[in-house]
């Protein structure tokens, strides 16, 4: 029995240990991708994962460094094992989501982004882009929904102001679009303040032709 449990602590250990390489491969992985080093980075995020396989944020930044240089199915195959190894992991659910709708698998990119808001409720992009394959399958109502959704939990998210502003814009609701481009300008998108200009343009016009 004491045998037994000096094993089972000795290989607990080793595993603490393996870990530990790995997260330090993972920050030193973060900071060459931060500096632009692609190669470098890809390096320590595969050191990372061999130190210790089931490392899912390893996976998933191995996946991120894949989709930037345009290998897909090496980037899919990384998130899928991210998922694998912790199916609550949100950045890698995302990130195949974004895969799946640049491959025009609009439903399969659907439903991952939905699963990416049961584990993070919050997170902006996903309910964006959502709504904009909602939209595209001709659910304006539930697009127009979900960028609300995304006004009033995030309302410092430029681009859903940005993406609500232009939904209004083609409902005509022109005094509706402007006030959403002039909050997305206000949070420092240039295609908000772009669009709030040619807005209150066209108020002004609009109001000109209607004087006697």
């Amino acid at each position: 029995m004491n045998r037994l449990w000096l094993l089972s602590a000795l290989l607990l250990l080793g595993a603490c240990a393996s870990l530990e390489v790995a997260r330090e491969h993972l920050r030193a992985g973060n900071q060459a991708e931060e500096a632009g080093n692609l190669d470098q980075a890809l390096v320590h995020y595969q050191a990372a994962v061999d130190e210790y396989k089931n490392f899912p944020d390893a996976w998933n930044n191995i996946g991120f460094v894949y989709a930037r240089r345009q290998n897909t199915d090496a980037a899919r195959k990384s998130f899928e094992q991210a998922i694998r190894l912790d199916p609550r992991h949100a950045g890698a659910h995302f990130n195949l989501a974004r895969l799946q709708e640049d491959a025009g698998e609009d439903a399969a990119a659907m439903a991952s982004y939905r699963q990416v808001l049961v584990i993070e409720p919050t997170h902006p992009a996903a309910r964006v882009n959502l709504a904009r394959l909602l939209i595209k399958a001709g659910d304006r109502a539930g697009g127009k929904r979900e960028l609300e959704q995304v006004t009033v939990q995030s309302a410092d998210y430029a681009p859903g102001h940005f993406s609500l502003g232009l939904l209004l814009y083609q409902e005509t609701n022109i005094h509706a679009a402007l006030s959403e481009f002039r909050k997305g300008c206000e949070l420092g998108l240039p295609p908000a303040c772009a669009n709030a200009d040619r807005m209150r343009i066209l108020l002004t016009k609009n109001e000109s032709d209607q004087q006697p």
